[in-house]
């Protein structure tokens, strides 16, 4: 025969019950797992990277992890993007923007997997290897046959800006008629076919000026990294200025440089 317990003792264990399962919640949600902790690697943020609340651009930006800043990189990539911790933030950030100090997986351990192109082409080149597109933000950094990063371009310009025509500097609020039209001088100024540079403007950034791929590494309507942008001649401009991202891209293909877009 079972002795049924007091109301008040059946109460009270049903309370302790309640009481463990809200601890539990909370452990599993503020505790990282132990697979978390057993992937984590250090790893170095290799310029200003955001931290985003999920894999991909699409997702808002939680903070800034200046470069060369330490953080843990908690596993495997997902679309391109780490999962990382830095200050106590949990996020992801693309895998072209942090360097994984123990040879992790993917692109950011010195691997060579490919950027928004995808695949072995990719590999050796320097970076515009730009997102094929502003909807495709898992562009991937270009590594040398070595496996090393390749190295920012000079600070230095070593031409002048060109001047005169229809357009210049500071201008904004254009139509895409006029993007067009400043794609069509910029192309005529070094030289280069119009056609094929209008046909990797659409691809990289849809025409769009102010586009920002790759998690936040690549800028403008050729789809810029800013160290690069820095070594053309128009490096003291507005990334985001259309003249001015056109003519650096113009430039930079007129020195050779047309191969290192992935969009062709």
């Amino acid at each position: 025969m079972s002795i049924l317990a007091p109301r008040g003792n059946r109460r009270f264990a049903a309370s302790l019950f309640a009481l463990a399962l809200v601890v539990s919640a909370l452990g599993s949600a503020f505790m990282p797992s132990v697979t978390r902790i057993a992937l984590a690697e250090e790893g170095v943020a290799v310029g200003d990277t955001l931290i985003l609340a999920g894999p991909g651009g699409q997702y808002g930006i939680l903070t800034v992890a200046p470069a060369g800043s330490s953080l843990s990189v908690d596993g495997e990539p997902m679309d391109g993007y780490y999962p990382v911790t830095f200050d106590g933030i949990g996020g992801w950030t693309a895998i072209g923007l942090v360097e994984v100090s123990g040879g992790g997986g993917g692109n950011g351990g010195g691997g060579n997997g490919g950027g928004a192109g995808g695949g072995d082409d990719d590999q050796g080149r320097t970076r515009e290897n730009g997102n094929g597109g502003i909807e495709t933000v898992n562009a991937a950094p270009v590594f040398s046959d070595s496996g090393e990063p390749v190295e920012a371009a000079p600070s230095e310009a070593s031409a002048a800006p060109v001047t005169g025509g229809s357009y210049g500097p500071g201008g904004g609020g254009y139509s895409e008629e006029q993007i067009v039209g400043i794609i069509n001088e910029a192309a005529a100024n070094y030289g280069q076919s119009s056609d094929d540079m209008l046909r990797v403007a659409r691809c990289e950034s849809g025409l769009n000026p102010s586009a920002i791929g790759g998690g936040g590494a690549y800028h403008g309507l050729f789809q810029f990294v800013p160290s690069t942008f820095a070594g053309t001649p128009y490096g003291e401009y507005d990334i985001y200025d259309p003249w001015a991202n056109a003519n650096a891209a113009a430039w930079k293909w007129s020195e050779g440089g047309k191969g290192e877009w992935v969009c062709q």
